[in-house]
């Protein structure tokens, strides 16, 4: 693709001969965070994500207590979590890590596991991310199902806290933390 006038690349005067090609891909977009006030501490926290345009999903940082040697999970379902939020059969493991260590309050902690999730353009995916130890953080919500964060991309929705593994459930909260992706 040649980057000519109007493409926002600010260049100096270029001889006539010279052409630039840029090899096509996904979007680079910046990742979409939630807020990392925190409020209350549990083993783990169900949320929807709705793609309102094609999305790779490539990973997640979270809020996580200072100092706590956390041994992660992240599954993953098509559809809203809503109605299998204790039925384990119906989730995908989309990775684990042992030890990681929470940044504390307010900060954000990368989760070292990646994936590709792709995720078509209005469909709805539900994550549970979830600890064997107590530790990661969340803020109280208002209401289940609400769009509390959203950029061009995904939308994410209020959700609920929920004991290891699958377990009981206090709702509504908001999930702190930050989505990575691509755009399609």
């Amino acid at each position: 693709n040649y980057l000519g006038q109007g493409t926002g690349f600010t260049t100096p005067p270029l001889a006539e001969s010279t052409v630039y090609w840029v090899e096509e891909g996904p979007s680079v977009v910046a990742p979409l965070p939630t807020t990392f006030l925190g409020g209350s501490t549990g083993y783990g926290n169900m949320f929807d994500l709705t793609a309102s345009q094609t999305v790779v999903i490539t990973g997640f940082e979270g809020h996580l207590s200072a100092g706590n040697s956390n041994n992660l999970e992240i599954y993953y379902k098509k559809g809203t979590y809503a109605g299998y939020e204790n039925d384990a059969a119906a989730w995908t493991l989309l990775g684990s890590a042992n030890g990681i260590t929470g940044e504390g309050i307010g900060l954000p902690t990368p989760y070292p596991i990646g994936f590709n999730l792709a995720i078509a353009a209005g469909n709805t995916y539900a994550f549970y991310i979830t600890s064997k130890t107590e530790g990661i953080n969340y803020t109280f919500g208002t209401n289940v199902g609400d769009i509390f964060v959203e950029d061009d991309h995904i939308k994410i929705a209020e959700g609920i806290a929920i004991a290891y593994p699958f377990g009981d459930a206090v709702e509504p909260i908001r999930w702190n933390g930050i989505v990575h992706y691509q755009a399609i």
